[in-house]
């Protein structure tokens, strides 16, 4: 049965260069952002990198969202190359969501994003669109404006409708990853820059980390 949106989460939460600190209360923070949302019609899947802790903290916070499946939890029970995008492929094939967008384990979403972006794809009619992030600050939030270029747009700041011949695969690395951009572009061009959403970016190595 098709729903409004799939959120997507990969998730290792081992330590790592660069890693956020605190980072089990922060898988757990992102999750309450998700459940918190005003859009009804959603499932978070969670994909786990042969990670004990990703599955121990889902059972111990979250076991009845998993049995009425707001949440839905996969294991790769061999461990992956670190940010691979085999992980989001995975989550794309395990979707029932009509559109899909992706939350990383130390963000935030908003309490109406989900809801925002989702009503403005449908609205226009869009096969995909990206948007501005939030960098939370010492100083509060500041808008991070997203441009459609390398180094600038990055799985935070996209949505694009579930499409089974799109995959993440060869598509590794941390953060901005441009080559998962490349094929929305080259799959369509009905695209377009969408605002109201609030994604919220809480740690960038070196920068940030709330």
């Amino acid at each position: 049965m098709m729903i409004g949106l799939s959120v997507i989460m990969p998730s290792f939460l081992g330590e790592y260069d660069g890693c956020a600190s605190d980072r089990e209360n922060k898988f757990v923070r992102a999750i309450h952002s998700f459940l918190e949302n005003s859009l009804i019609e959603k499932e978070l899947i969670i994909i786990g990198d042969n990670c004990e802790i990703t599955e121990r903290l889902i059972q111990e916070h979250f076991k009845n969202e998993l049995t009425d499946e707001k949440i839905i939890f996969h294991q790769f029970r061999k461990k992956q190359k670190l940010f691979s995008g085999s992980l989001r492929s995975k989550g794309i094939e395990l979707a029932n969501g009509e559109y899909i967008s992706y939350l990383d384990t130390d963000d935030i979403l908003g309490k109406n994003h989900l809801a925002g972006i989702l009503s403005q794809v449908k609205s226009q009619n869009l096969d995909w669109a990206y948007f501005n992030d939030y960098l939370n600050t010492d100083a509060g939030l500041i808008t991070k404006k997203v441009e459609l270029k390398k180094d600038s747009i990055g799985t935070s700041s996209i949505i694009h409708k579930y499409n089974k011949r799109l995959n993440w695969d060869k598509c590794d690395g941390y953060g901005h990853d441009f080559k998962f951009i490349e094929r929305l572009i080259k799959w369509s061009d009905k695209k377009d820059k969408i605002y109201g959403g609030t994604y919220i970016i809480c740690h960038i190595p070196n920068q940030i980390d709330r």
